[in-house]
């Protein structure tokens, strides 16, 4: 399957905002709708990282604590919407956060990928780098509903490619009705 042709006339102003549970692909199909549309892609936790001197999320999380490190992404989030439009993968709880919302309207498409806890959990075997995935399970029952009011839910479970072109579809449709 091929990319898409890219549409410039419906990317600026608006960027694209990869939303979901951790492990729902956000990064790895960012990437690749990054490369579709020919935007920049932008992972929040990495520039959550560079905010806080090169350290990881899991040091973040040891040192500053859980409100430490949601202090930094939403810096972080106010730092990549002043930026020319691109695709980003936010941290699974980036839209949960009071502020989040709001700034992300101005400037972005929120995509959700929507996908079931039997992938998620599949996902998470032997992860050691999630700080909160001993309370996935728990964590993913709360935020379910939250994701759907999060912006526009896509079928998350497929090919990279296949979801990849959901999230185009997506994004061009709800950039069309702005």
């Amino acid at each position: 399957m091929g990319p898409p042709p890219a549409d410039t006339a419906l990317a600026p102003p608006f960027g694209v905002a990869l939303a979901g549970f951790m492990a729902s692909g956000k990064s790895t199909v960012g990437k690749r709708v990054a490369e579709h549309l020919d935007l920049p892609f932008v992972d929040l936790d990495t520039r959550v990282c560079a905010l806080a001197s090169g350290r990881t999320v899991p040091q973040i999380f040891a040192e500053e604590g859980e409100a430490g490190f949601r202090r930094r992404e939403l810096e972080a989030l106010r730092q990549v919407c002043e930026e020319p439009p691109a695709v980003v993968a936010l941290g699974g709880g980036t839209v949960l956060l009071p502020k989040a919302p709001a700034i992300l309207a101005r400037r972005m498409v929120v995509v959700v990928l929507e996908v079931p806890w039997t992938v998620v959990e599949a996902r998470l075997v032997g992860d050691r780098e999630r700080p909160l995935a001993g309370q996935a399970a728990t964590r993913f029952r709360q935020r379910v509903g939250a994701y759907a009011e999060a912006g526009v839910g896509v079928d998350g479970v497929g090919t990279v490619d296949e979801v990849a072109l959901r999230v185009i579809a997506a994004w061009r449709q709800a950039c069309a009705s702005r």
